[in-house]
């Protein structure tokens, strides 16, 4: 989403999260308990640094083209595309209940800790209990 206001403050603070997680994981001690997590650090803080990174480029052509940016805005809040957008992001959370559910049946026949299955099960009620909450908020709205 393309904000008129945007500013260049945002993708620095990615940038500088990034290259703090990163260096969390490059100097954490090998020998602690935390050894493991080295490279979940690495990957999420160069993810943030990476998106800090586009974000930024992102900022200095609207700032050199901002024709081009104009068209790119009207075509992303043309009303069809965002049908479209809410009709198939609808699509995929109907696909995901019978995914998850799948999943939670498989856990439970297998002998997987019994901690995975209920974790998936919860992730599959907030789901619905959030979709539910976000449904009747914006139905009142109307």
């Amino acid at each position: 989403m393309f904000k008129k206001n945007k500013t260049i403050v945002q993708p620095i603070v990615y940038i500088v999260i990034g290259i703090t997680i990163i260096l969390l994981g490059i100097f954490l001690p090998i020998k602690s308990a935390m050894q493991n997590y080295s490279g979940i650090l690495l990957g999420i803080g160069s993810g943030i640094f990476g998106g800090g990174i586009a974000n930024m480029l992102e900022y200095f052509q609207k700032r050199k083209n901002s024709d081009a940016w104009k068209k790119v805005d009207i075509e992303r809040n043309d009303e069809r595309n965002k049908f479209l957008h809410y009709k198939i992001r609808s699509t995929i959370y109907g696909i995901n209940i019978y995914i998850i559910s799948f999943l939670v049946i498989v856990g439970l026949l297998t002998n997987l800790p019994i901690w995975a299955p209920l974790f998936l099960a919860g992730l599959q009620l907030f789901n619905m209990v959030l979709y539910v909450w976000l449904f009747n908020k914006n139905n009142k709205a109307n």
